[in-house]
């Protein structure tokens, strides 16, 4: 109980330190609304997922900055991640390595019934009664 009125009191604290920041767009009588179709930059606007709490504070020109410096680590991220992958792959061939004929016979029979047990499971969960 306390720690949701706490998440709540930081919410209300943090809501009215930004509000004032907020730009507020007052729409003047016979100024048609723009639409996202009529602007430039929604057909190249990057797209991107800020880090937590940042859409609170963030202006759009460092919202674009952002998306920029995502995209610019991304494919090396990925490319770590692979590595990570195939060292992984390697590890446990060497693992796997250890063991006899008969106990990777064992392990691998463990392996797929542990496959049909996940599929029956999943089957189950998606089932409606």
């Amino acid at each position: 109980m306390r720690s949701a009125f706490r998440v709540a009191l930081v919410a209300g604290v943090v809501f009215l330190a930004v509000a004032p920041f907020w730009p507020v767009v007052a729409q003047q009588e016979g100024d048609a609304p723009k639409s996202p179709a009529t602007t430039d930059d929604s057909a190249k606007k990057p797209k991107g997922r800020l880090p937590r709490f940042y859409d609170v504070v963030v202006t759009p020109e460092q919202r674009k900055r952002i998306y920029e410096i995502q995209d610019k680590y991304e494919a090396r991220i990925q490319a770590l991640l692979q590595q990570i992958e195939q060292l992984k792959k390697q590890r446990d061939r060497e693992i796997e390595a250890v063991l006899d004929e008969e106990q990777r016979d064992i392990i691998a029979r463990l392996r797929a019934l542990a496959e049909r047990q996940k599929a029956e499971a999943k089957k189950k969960a998606t089932q409606t009664p």
